[in-house]
């Protein structure tokens, strides 16, 4: 399969879309953890959890968006899986490319920047662990903490479970 015969804007919708989201919502989340003072006790920790979890987002948007153009153009998601699993060229090939030719370098690149991203929120968390008052009861900011440490967590859950989600179409 060349790429001469897909069609470009498709590649760049599947490229460029993702890309776009992933900035603009790491932008906002930045802003906001920033203003939480016990997560941006560790500046580095914050910024590296913040840039993997960019990669991580950015890749599964890739394969998420080249799922949805298979979906597109199939008229349906188990009729996308099969022909993806017997690398049977769905429309102009774009969606072969991305999931399955391309897998095979965004995969790994995903595994990383999530074992990056867990390690560097176990930071966070232990560097706030170590705060926490001994005799008395803690404060508000510490239960703003867990709520934000519990979306961040689940920022890296849902990625995954928008595309599994999206097989079952």
């Amino acid at each position: 399969m060349g790429l001469n015969n897909m069609r470009i804007d498709y590649i760049f919708l599947c490229l460029l879309l993702p890309l776009g989201i992933s900035i603009w919502c790491t932008m906002i989340s930045n802003k906001h953890l920033k203003r939480n003072t016990l997560i941006s006790i560790s500046t580095k920790t914050l910024n590296l959890f913040l840039a993997t979890r960019l990669v991580y987002w950015i890749g599964f948007g890739i394969l998420i968006a080249g799922l949805l153009l298979g979906v597109i153009q199939t008229g349906g998601g188990e009729q996308a899986r099969t022909l993806i699993a017997r690398s049977v060229k769905i429309g102009d090939g774009t969606t072969n490319f991305l999931l399955a030719d391309m897998s095979n370098y965004f995969l790994p690149i995903i595994f990383l920047s999530l074992f990056v991203s867990v390690i560097a929120l176990a930071i966070i968390g232990r560097k706030v662990v170590k705060l926490l008052p001994e005799n008395d009861k803690p404060g508000e900011e510490f239960t703003r903490f867990r709520f934000t440490f519990v979306i961040m967590a689940s920022s890296l859950i849902a990625p995954p479970l928008a595309f599994g989600s999206l097989l079952l179409l």
